[in-house]
């Protein structure tokens, strides 16, 4: 028994996928700022307020592959809002 068939649109998909690939780094950093920035508005209204400067210091920070969330920088006494 012998089978015949034809696939349509091959060129097509590799091209996508090659459009995908090249699209990569930067949704990927998109997604993981979006996620960070997600982080520090869900902690932002946890954060004790006296002058808000703790709370104005929380950033999202992201260098293409991952994402961080930073707090307190230049703050001496962030440190003993986030440990107690």
């Amino acid at each position: 028994m012998e089978f015949d068939f034809k696939v349509e649109g091959l060129d097509s998909l590799r091209k996508s996928i090659d459009t995908l690939l090249a699209d990569l780094p930067e949704m990927m950093e998109e997604i993981t700022t979006n996620v960070a920035e997600m982080v520090v508005g869900s902690a932002r209204p946890l954060v004790p307020v006296e002058s808000g400067r703790a709370a104005r210091s929380l950033r999202a920070v992201s260098n293409g592959e991952t994402a961080t969330v930073v707090a307190g920088e230049g703050l001496h006494y962030y440190a003993w809002l986030e440990f107690g």
